[in-house]
């Protein structure tokens, strides 16, 4: 199979509310896709989301013609307007849209059970995949529920880790987690943890925990760990929160089962349920013994700028140290961004 062949496999997603199980059972290579930062579009308006515009850039400059197609949850407006214009202007690459609930009720489930057979057919119909039975969709249950234990194996380790860089590890782990096959992805973890347990523990330094939604690039974990301290722990989009909890393997409706999974795990800013959240960011903190938070926020991420307020209000209350970092999606203002981390850290120690 060539190179080209194997991408033209891969379906691109927008969110980690999509479910990877239904894209394996379907054939396809699951890819969360962080595409690199390009100018703005004039059909964008530039006070939009730096994600939502990068992936309308992408579409247009063909960086995801040699995908079979994209699926885009319906996260946040930002999100269904690219559906519109992806389908406007990138016609040559199928699109499919996943409506989420906000909540996780007995209703919310139900409901999103129905739209997941639905993106099912719409991967067989439209993207030319598989056709998704329960006993292929049980397998890929099975594989991604192997990843995740695998990932919450990495995620303990770090949380009780005092080596130098640990941080940086895990992060790079989360990455290729969204881009490589399954089972390199997953012998990559198991060496990591392998050696993680051999090295030795540096003196104790400050312990910080990220939290955000999309938190994608390397250069806020180097600056915490360049300032003297220790990364324990991602409260993020493509870190404890898309691993946390597997999906029940012995449920009698697999579809029900992942929509079950996906809704009541660790919700972002996206979800109702603010307190639970709040719990949540208490209780990955407690497990890691970290000491402050550093937030990050998405320019123009309307969800996550509404949220932020409350989760530093809610940490001041619980004496959580708690600082906001808001930046774009192509990482633009690294030196303020810098000078901040150090005084928050130098505060710790």
């Amino acid at each position: 199979m060539t190179q080209t062949t194997e991408r033209a496999r891969e379906v691109l997603y927008t969110c980690s509310y999509v479910p990877e199980e239904i894209l394996l059972a379907a054939g396809f290579a699951p890819r969360r896709f962080l595409p690199e930062s390009r100018p703005g579009d004039a059909r964008v308006h530039p006070n939009t989301c730096g994600y939502v515009r990068s992936l309308f850039a992408a579409a247009l400059d063909g960086t995801a013609v040699d995908t079979a197609g994209i699926v885009i949850a319906n996260s946040c407006d930002a999100m269904r307007r690219l559906y519109d214009l992806w389908g406007a202007y990138a016609g040559n690459v199928p699109a499919a849209f996943l409506d989420i609930p906000k909540t996780a009720d007995a209703d919310a489930i139900e409901m999103f059970a129905v739209d997941l057979r639905s993106l099912a057919e719409t991967l067989h119909s439209r993207f030319a995949g598989r056709l998704v039975d329960d006993a292929g969709l049980r397998c890929a249950i099975r594989t991604c529920n192997e990843t995740r234990s695998l990932m919450q194996e990495a995620f303990a380790a770090q949380h009780a880790a005092q080596n130098d860089g640990v941080g940086t590890r895990v992060f790079d782990l989360c990455l290729a987690s969204a881009a490589h096959a399954r089972n390199e992805f997953d012998a990559a973890v198991r060496q990591f943890l392998a050696q993680v347990s051999q090295e030795p523990r540096s003196a104790r330094r400050p312990r910080i925990m990220i939290a955000g939604g999309l938190v994608h690039r390397p250069d806020v974990v180097a600056a915490i760990e360049d300032a003297g301290a220790h990364v324990v722990a991602f409260d993020t989009c493509l870190g404890s929160r898309h691993y946390e909890t597997c999906v029940d393997e012995g449920a009698s409706d697999p579809f029900v089962a992942l929509a079950a999974r996906y809704l009541t795990r660790p919700g972002c800013a996206r979800m109702q349920g603010f307190e639970e959240r709040l719990r949540w960011m208490k209780h990955l903190a407690d497990e890691s013994g970290a000491d402050a938070v550093v937030s990050c926020l998405l320019k123009f991420c309307g969800p996550c700028a509404y949220d932020v307020q409350f989760l530093s209000e809610g940490c001041q209350r619980l004496g959580i140290p708690f600082l906001c970092l808001e930046g774009d999606y192509d990482g633009s203002g690294r030196e303020q961004m810098t000078s901040r981390i150090e005084a928050f850290v130098e505060l710790r120690q």
